[in-house]
């Protein structure tokens, strides 16, 4: 399986004017309530819908879902031997428990990518200035009580405001 198979696209914004609200773009927005007959018509649809899915044929389901009652009779012969030393092998369906630890680690798949990507809301990086680069330098914290190496210095020798 595919990871466009896995993760069908889904929609996403694409760009700033998305996000906003659409009464504050100013779009006319008609918030009136369905007709009956529309509500009728969507409730139809959705029966229908839903009962197509819940109504699959077992033809369709894969192997893992089938539980068959009754078990199959195969004759088996190893390749190489005589046909007259072949054996009937009963396949039965094997019952397990509902409190069974499972037998597979189920893992998660990581997501693909967005499709859009996502939207950068922030202005693009642009080259500092020599002027700018200075206004960022901060200076170093000095004080009369700690020494360079952060020792404190004694009353005595402490420098008066």
């Amino acid at each position: 399986m595919s990871l466009s198979q896995a993760f069908p696209t889904r929609e996403s914004t694409s760009s700033f004017i998305d996000i906003i609200p659409l009464r504050k773009i100013g779009q006319k927005l008609n918030l009136s309530r369905p007709s009956l007959q529309d509500i009728q018509f969507t409730t139809e649809r959705t029966r229908k819908a839903l009962a197509s899915q819940v109504a699959i044929p077992e033809a369709s389901l894969p192997a893992s879902q089938l539980r068959r009652q009754e078990p199959i009779y195969l004759i088996y012969a190893a390749t190489g031997t005589n046909p007259k030393n072949a054996q009937i092998v009963e396949i039965v369906d094997q019952q397990f428990g509902p409190t069974d630890v499972p037998k597979y680690r189920s893992r998660r798949i990581p997501h693909g990518p967005w499709s859009p990507p996502r939207p950068v809301l922030h202005s693009t990086l642009r080259e500092m200035t020599n002027q700018e680069q200075t206004m960022w330098i901060m200076p170093l914290a000095i004080s009369n009580w700690k020494s360079l190496v952060g020792l404190q210095v004694p009353l005595d020798k402490r420098e008066k405001p």
